[in-house]
């Protein structure tokens, strides 16, 4: 099944990533997700693998450590590692794991140069984390920075959830 190189070995690994994700298999995980980045990010099933990936760092984001992650990114393209940043970043930030959050909102920022979206979307995504905590007049101050146009319609809803929250928690109580 692990001939190297061929279709059979890329679907194994990714089948065994996803066994091993759900399994709560860490070490075997980390260990088919890094294969899999260095001989197949090519394949049209990368976008499979991404997902898988995201899953397994964000269902686990004490246990995995960050400098694994990017181990594993390090043979993706600087698109393709600022694109499973911000996926990551997203799914953390709505599950409520602000440090991972913020760790791959930054990594995101740090990656996006020009492009501005993924700059918008990266500051979105770690700002969300912010709005319940003592730093909510900040992350709102920031979220109404974030220039609406560069958004999908699914954050533009993200962030409209997040204003009226910080809303909420800045609004004075009545009596």
């Amino acid at each position: 099944l692990t001939a190297p190189g061929t279709i059979v070995e890329e679907a194994a690994l990714r089948r065994s990533l996803a066994i091993s994700v759900e399994a709560g298999l860490l070490d075997e995980a980390s260990r088919y997700a890094n294969s899999y980045a260095r001989r197949f990010l090519y394949s049209p099933y990368a976008s499979q693998f991404a997902d898988l990936f995201v899953e397994l760092v964000v269902a686990n984001p004490k246990a995995i450590d960050p400098a694994d992650v990017d181990a594993t990114l390090l043979y993706m393209d600087k698109d393709r590692r600022r694109e499973v940043y911000l996926r990551m970043a997203r799914r953390a930030a709505i599950l409520g794991h602000g440090e991972l959050a913020l760790m791959a909102s930054e990594q995101a920022k740090r990656l996006s140069g020009e492009a501005a979206a993924d700059d918008a979307m990266a500051k979105l995504y770690g700002t969300l984390v912010k709005v319940p905590t003592e730093g909510v007049s900040d992350a709102m101050a920031v979220l109404n920075t974030i220039p609406t146009e560069a958004l999908s319609p699914r954050d533009k809803a993200l962030r409209q959830a997040a204003e009226l929250m910080a809303k909420e928690v800045l609004r004075k109580p009545e009596p």
